[in-house]
């Protein structure tokens, strides 16, 4: 009888370590998803910004 309780136990144990690693996975993919729209929204506007510059700088040319 100990035996069987003390398997189901270490069942339950690694049940539970399986469910903790599986939800810190989860956890850490949506993190990076987060962080890659961040990183993918900066680079954006920094294309907006160079385009402005190039823009600005045409027309200066063209104007003088």
């Amino acid at each position: 009888m100990k035996k069987i309780e003390l398997r189901k136990k270490e069942r339950e144990k690694k049940t539970q370590d399986l469910q903790k690693l599986i939800t810190a996975a989860d956890s850490n993919i949506d993190s990076r998803k987060a962080d890659k729209k961040k990183t993918n929204k900066k680079f954006q506007q920094q294309q907006k910004v160079k385009e402005t510059t190039a823009v600005r700088w045409l027309k200066a040319t063209i104007i003088l």
